[in-house]
């Protein structure tokens, strides 16, 4: 919530307190917490930290993406992170779309040696017109495209254990939310 009020000041004490890798979450429409991808990535390596990753909405990686490579050419960062659906987008039709974007995306970002990835949630878990989604992501994008970046709390919270989706799908979690 600080990033929101105060990029510059979060981040100082984001670096004080000793991170030195970022994954952001507050890209939207071209802006990077209100700021211009450059001047965002400017205060970052001035604190001595690298961006690493960012959640990128299905909105812009759908109609955005332009602005969205110009932003990973101005940043560095390696990962393109879908974070969420919205609630009205949680139907087997758009997590459909969202499999041939992501196939579509991470084939365009592994020529540039970035990497496309989704990050869960527990709506991914819960059985959707008799499948889990989460099943059906994992199980249609290509593993060679698309990593998974697997959010430890979200899936305990929806009564899953997250050492089964290791052992089943080796390789393909290469981010983690503890």
């Amino acid at each position: 919530d600080l990033m929101s009020v105060n990029p510059r000041k979060t981040l100082e004490y984001v670096a004080k307190v000793g991170y030195k890798e970022l994954e952001t979450a507050g890209y939207s429409e071209g802006k990077m917490y209100g700021l211009d991808p450059s001047e965002f990535y400017g205060i970052v390596t001035d604190l001595g930290m690298k961006m690493v990753s960012g959640h990128i909405s299905f909105k812009d990686l759908k109609s955005d993406w332009g602005r969205v490579l110009q932003m990973l050419e101005d940043t560095g960062q390696k990962y393109v992170v879908l974070p969420h659906l919205e609630e009205n987008e949680r139907n087997l039709e758009v997590y459909y779309e969202v499999i041939e974007l992501l196939n579509e995306r991470g084939a365009e970002l592994r020529q540039l040696d970035k990497v496309m990835a989704y990050h869960n949630h527990a709506f991914e878990f819960e059985v959707t017109s008799g499948q889990i989604p989460y099943d059906i992501l994992l199980n249609e994008t290509e593993a060679d495209l698309v990593d998974m970046e697997l959010d430890l709390y979200w899936i305990r919270n929806a009564g899953v254990d997250p050492v089964t989706y290791f052992e089943s799908h080796p390789g393909r979690f290469s981010m983690l939310h503890v």
